[in-house]
């Protein structure tokens, strides 16, 4: 206990220097600790992705530049979409997009209602507590999907692009499956169209979100019902609009993607579309470069804040042992050991790398939490608290133990170079 109050007394004495120290330290792994969490939440997007099972350097993603709530548009777009699908080397072309409607049949459901309100308690859907989230996709999007059905029929060839004044089919998630029944007809309420729920999807299906499949988390499919495109949606502007950002196709021969790459950039510029095609292998590839791009950038800053921080800690710890000569001569004159003062000099930085480290962590906790709300109230599901992981903690260590290292090396250097009559008759 006479220790730990003889390094605060020491660091109290030199309460501006040692704030300053502080400061700098805290900044410094507070950098440090955001780099290595965005590296952590790079790779478990990336892996998100990759566990879908698709075949990343066949499985394209269209990317549509010019998108426009006009008729050309629409009638250009579904031109490019027949001319997509009638291409031999492709298969699985479609797009998907996740909207909201509200049912009848569901709006006076209480069962439905209390399970909706428990789904999305916390989030801004809790004022909307009567709609429903539909994914509405392609026969394409179908195929990757590769749902699991745990009890009725999966969809159909047929139950594509069906007329609008028939009954579509409708998949309906896990969670549902002790409220709805296989056979129920639905009825939306904006527009009157007819839906029959035929199957159940197992229980933690997911797919990409539709606003950036890569950098968001995978939507969870247990709450929602997937409905197939009719004919409606092909030719409604909301809808063509709505799914133009989520357009995917596979390339059966990976030798020839670049030669359909630039014949669906022709025929996309003929009809004023600007496209671009890239395999989910290179767009996870150029997202990663991104993020390391910034990763290296916080890297490199952190590692001269760290030069500075400790050449910073050894200037003031080696003008500290040179102010305090006295001290440390009568210390040992009493009966103190030469490793007793080491020890001191060594708590004094390691004291101010704890205190650091603790700020740093509470910094990112309080920010993390910040951002844990905000994506929990807007539903786009990534939890930043779960980056606060042992691996941060074993992080922060180390970078304490590195500091230490470094910036005591000179101090106790300089100071084993002091005589004890050098010490005896040094300056307090």
């Amino acid at each position: 206990m006479t220790y730990i109050k003889i390094i605060f007394k020491s660091l109290f004495k030199r309460k501006i220097s040692s704030l300053f120290i502080i400061i700098q330290l805290t900044i410094t792994i507070v950098m440090l600790l955001s780099s290595f969490i965005m590296l952590n939440s790079t790779n478990y997007l990336q892996d998100q992705v990759k566990e879908k099972g698709l075949d990343l350097n066949k499985t394209m993603k269209l990317n549509i530049y010019n998108p426009t709530f006009t008729d050309t548009f629409k009638e250009n777009y579904n031109q490019l979409e027949d001319y997509i699908s009638s291409i031999p080397d492709i298969t699985n072309f479609g797009g998907f997009d996740l909207t909201n409607a509200v049912f009848e049949e569901l709006e006076t459901n209480d069962k439905y209602i209390a399970l909706r309100k428990t789904v999305i308690k916390g989030t801004f859907k809790e004022q909307y507590s009567t709609s429903s989230e539909m994914l509405m996709i392609d026969k394409g999007i179908y195929n990757l999907l590769n749902l699991k059905i745990t009890s009725g029929r999966e969809l159909k060839e047929n139950d594509f692009y069906k007329d609008e004044q028939k009954i579509t089919p409708l998949l309906a998630g896990e969670n549902y499956k002790d409220v709805l029944k296989i056979g129920e007809i639905l009825t939306r309420k904006d527009n009157n169209s007819k839906y029959e729920i035929v199957g159940f999807i197992d229980k933690n299906s997911s797919w990409f979100n539709e606003q950036d499949y890569i950098s968001n988390l995978l939507i969870n499919l247990d709450d929602k019902f997937i409905i197939p495109y009719n004919n409606s949606e092909k030719i409604s502007n909301e809808s063509i609009l709505s799914k133009s950002n989520a357009i995917f196709y596979v390339v059966n021969d990976e030798d020839k993607i670049n030669y359909i790459n630039n014949i669906i950039e022709t025929k996309a510029n003929s009809l004023n579309i600007r496209v671009k095609s890239n395999t989910i292998s290179e767009e996870l590839f150029n997202f990663k470069k991104s993020v390391n791009d910034i990763v290296y950038t916080n890297l490199f800053l952190s590692i001269f804040l760290i030069i500075l921080s400790c050449l910073g800690i050894s200037t003031v710890m080696i003008s500290s042992i040179l102010n305090r000569k006295k001290e440390f001569g009568i210390r040992i004159a009493t009966g103190a050991s030469m490793n007793y003062i080491r020890k001191l000099i060594i708590g004094e930085v390691s004291s101010l790398a704890i205190i650091s480290s603790v700020i740093s962590i509470l910094i990112v906790f309080i920010n993390n939490l910040q951002s844990y709300k905000f994506n929990k109230y807007n539903d786009i599901g990534i939890n930043p608290m779960e980056n606060i992981s042992p691996k941060c903690i074993v992080f922060v260590f180390l970078i304490i133990m590195i500091i230490v290292i470094i910036t005591t090396f000179l101090p106790l250097k300089r100071f084993k170079k002091l005589q004890t009559k050098d010490l005896i008759g040094g300056i307090d």
